[in-house]
């Protein structure tokens, strides 16, 4: 797979990317390792809101989109 979109259901202000469901995580996990390019997609209500699972880290995507961009370094 060359390109991965997907979206997170929260980010954290460390920049863990958090989920709710463990199986979507597995799932999620195994495209983002067969992609050569890794894009997030998150409106701002994602930052900062927390959820159950984590995901990984902010540093494994390759570009972020977003409505408004996080007044936290947790993105930058």
């Amino acid at each position: 797979m060359i390109s991965a979109f997907w979206g997170s259901a929260g980010i954290d202000s460390d920049g863990s990317l958090l989920e709710f469901d463990y199986h979507e995580v597995r799932t999620k996990r195994a495209i983002i390792e067969n992609s050569r390019h890794v894009m997030l997609v998150a409106d701002h209500s994602k930052f900062g809101r927390n959820a159950m699972v984590n995901m990984g880290s902010i540093s494994m995507v390759n570009a972020l989109y977003t409505d408004v961009m996080p007044r936290r370094a947790c993105c930058r």
